[in-house]
């Protein structure tokens, strides 16, 4: 019992200075990725997809009967023109709605 008190008490971790250099090591690595991704230019233009969103909106306008409503620019359209008096809702038309 005596000897397993002193081979606590002198234990140490003989890896313990290269775990600490790797942890470093390791540290800094990912702080320079960081620094690399907070420092990195968008590669997504929300402008882009704004105009190609209004194109496809355009396109399918063109290929459907009936008016439809996408998203939140066709709801204002629409109740801009229910309020002149012109498009589906003052017609009576039933509006198609895509999710």
């Amino acid at each position: 019992m005596e000897m397993a008190n002193d081979s606590m008490k002198y234990s140490k971790s003989l890896s313990k200075e290269a775990r600490k250099k790797e942890m470093r090591k390791i540290t800094s690595e990912n702080q320079e990725i960081l620094r690399r991704i907070q420092h990195a230019e968008p590669t997504y233009d929300h402008m882009a997809w704004a105009e190609d969103a209004r194109r496809h909106e355009s396109y399918m306008k063109n290929m459907c009967e009936l008016p439809i409503a996408i998203g939140p620019l066709s709801v204002a359209r629409e109740a801009e023109q229910s309020m002149r008096g012109t498009g589906a809702a003052a017609s009576g038309k039933p509006a198609i709605q895509y999710e």
